[in-house]
Order: C-alpha cells, then sequence, then structure tokens
C-alpha cells in the first residue's frame, strides 16, 4: 500500500492510499493545529468517486491502467509529510508584577527573623497567590517586583528571591503536614465508624430476633441510621477535603521555584 498527500484550496492535507488490486482509500486531515474531523457523508461520496474511477480504468486498461493513474495522481500533487501536532508548555513564563515603594514592604515587619527566613507580608503573598492561581499548574511563572527606593547592597534580587522562595517551600511544608494529618484523621475516623456502625448493625439484629414488633423495627430502623451517620465524617475526607490540600501544597510548590526579579520602577 502507498501513501500519497496533496492540498486542495481550502488548504487541507489530502491522503491516499492505493494498491495494484485494491481501489482507492482516502482519509484527511487539517494542517491547522487543531485537528478536525471531517464530514463522514464528504468522505463516502469522496471514496465511491474513486473507487468508480478505478474500476473503470480497470476495465478499460486493466493493472497497467491502474498504475498509470497512481503515478498521475502523485505526479499531479505535491507531496507534504504527516506530522504529528502535541500540546506543548508555554515557553515564556507568566509574569507578575509588584508595585512596592521599598522591598521592606513586601515582608512581614512583626517577624524577627534573618532576612531570608522573613514571612512575607498577609498582603503581598494573598496578591502573589491570587495572581498565580489564574494561570494553569503546569506553566511557568515569574515574579517581578517594581520599587520605587531600590536597595544600595548589589545582591539585593538574589536576597529577595532566596527569602520568597524559602517562604513558599516552608508554606509548602505545611501542607504536607497539613494533609497528612487530615488522612491521618480519616483512618481514625474510618476505624471508629466502622465500628459503631457494625456494633449498631448487630444490636439491632439481635432486637428484631429477641423482640419482634412495631417498636424493635423502630430501633433497627434508627441504630442503622446512627451508624451510617457515623461514617460521614471518613466519607468527607477520603472524598471531598484532602485534594484541595494537596493543590495548594502543589500551587505553593510552584511558587517556591519562581525566577524573582527585582527592578527600579521607572518614573
Amino acid at each position: 500500500m502507498r501513501l500519497f498527500a496533496h492540498r486542495d484550496v481550502r488548504q487541507q492535507s489530502r491522503l491516499f492510499a492505493a494498491t495494484a488490486d485494491s481501489p482507492i482509500i482516502f482519509c484527511g486531515f487539517f494542517d491547522n493545529p487543531t485537528l478536525r474531523s471531517v464530514s463522514i457523508i464528504e468522505e463516502t461520496q469522496r471514496v465511491h468517486s474513486f473507487q468508480r474511477v478505478n474500476r473503470a480504468s480497470s476495465r478499460s486498461v486493466g493493472f497497467a491502467g491502474r498504475m498509470l493513474l497512481a503515478i498521475q495522481i502523485t505526479s499531479a500533487h505535491t507531496v507534504i509529510p504527516m506530522q504529528h501536532r502535541f500540546k506543548t508548555r508555554r515557553a515564556s513564563p507568566h509574569r507578575i508584577q509588584v508595585f512596592v515603594d521599598r522591598i521592606e514592604q513586601l515582608f512581614n515587619s512583626m517577624d524577627p527573623s534573618p532576612f531570608p527566613d522573613k514571612d512575607l507580608d498577609e498582603d503581598a503573598e494573598e496578591f502573589i497567590v491570587s495572581w498565580v492561581q489564574e494561570f494553569p499548574t503546569n506553566d511557568p511563572i515569574s515574579l517581578v517586583i517594581q520599587v520605587n527606593q531600590l536597595p544600595a547592597r548589589g545582591d539585593v534580587q538574589e536576597s529577595v528571591q532566596t527569602a520568597i522562595r524559602n517562604y513558599f517551600a516552608y508554606r509548602m511544608k505545611l501542607k504536607g503536614f497539613e494533609l497528612r494529618r487530615l488522612l491521618k484523621q480519616g483512618r481514625t475516623s474510618l476505624l471508629i465508624g466502622l465500628a459503631f456502625l457494625s456494633a449498631c448493625l448487630l444490636i439491632s439484629h439481635m432486637l428484631v430476633r429477641q423482640w419482634p414488633g412495631t417498636w424493635s423495627d423502630l430501633v433497627q430502623e434508627s441504630l442503622t441510621i446512627g451508624g451510617w451517620v457515623a461514617m460521614w465524617r471518613p466519607m468527607e475526607i477520603f472524598l471531598y477535603e484532602w485534594w484541595p490540600i494537596r493543590r495548594t501544597g502543589r500551587l505553593y510548590q510552584k511558587m517556591s521555584r519562581m525566577h524573582v526579579e527585582v527592578k527600579k520602577r521607572a518614573v
């Protein structure tokens, strides 16, 4: 089987496959980055038209005619290599700009720790995190700090970048501890809930066997409902509560690696 491709007036690549003993088979794909489906009815009509041409050529000239027809198709159209298109990560990072008068305004003034270990100011952290959440998770980001009064020391950019990265790495570790503590609480709650549910089902079964009647049925239903209510907390933890914490931890991990640039604000 031989493959041929050409372009039509709509800038669309077409693929042909022809053999000596089988009719011409047709399929297509678009050249634009997003592959689009082609109408099945339209393609079926094209296949039938090529089959009719192939049968007519076989009745007239036989095998040699079919080979000549395939050669004419290849020579009449430009051969284009088929390419696979995949989604790629964004090459240039998303830029987040922060404007301050002094570098010290980015950090918590009540924190007595040395500069590389200082905590960020709550407003600055909220602003940066809210912008990072707007971008896709896998896209790179960079932080540009525009300062009116740039410090005189020359290592200000490296110091600020180290401090910001250390802060978000610390927050990532806190989220990891919170996730492990939550999962441990979920496992403990699950064991307690299963034990309580089993006890409720066992007691309700014994009551029905010992004292059958309306009151025993009421108590049985109440114990069954109470046992399943005890399973609510572990189900909530394992179904809903753990993944927002993990997502926030991954966000902090991404921010602990972002590039930080300090510039003097243009007047």
